[in-house]
């Protein structure tokens, strides 16, 4: 089996890999994860995909492998050179280790965004 890389993806903290379902389907696994803080990221700054003002629909199937269902969040997180701004976007439906549950949002980047962009 060919392994996978998950650039242009990357964690905050833990291990992030690529695993494959037994159906095909490809999905990001981060193990190793020491705060709830350890996330998945992917940095909007390098394609210039995220523009100031602009609408954007983001939809991701989320499971969290806990025995007490948790409840996801996607936030964003802004930086420049003098400050960091981190906005909660979406609280996702609760997840556990047996379910995968949809998480979707469409919103609006605020027009006065002068940050490099991160979700998370």
């Amino acid at each position: 089996s060919h392994t996978i890389h998950p650039y242009p993806f990357s964690s905050s903290g833990g291990y992030l890999s690529v695993q494959k379902r037994s159906n095909g389907n490809r999905y990001f696994r981060l193990s190793g994860r020491r705060s709830n803080r350890d996330a998945i990221i992917y940095d909007f700054s390098v394609p210039q995909c995220l523009v100031p003002g602009g609408r954007f629909k983001l939809s991701v199937f989320t499971r969290v492998k806990s025995e007490e269902p948790i409840v996801p969040r996607i936030e964003l997180k802004a930086t420049s050179d003098k400050a960091t701004s981190v906005v909660s976007l979406v609280d996702c439906p609760p997840s556990n280790k047996r379910e995968w549950t949809m998480c979707s949002i469409q919103s609006s980047l605020p027009a006065d965004l002068t940050m490099d962009p991160l979700l998370f």
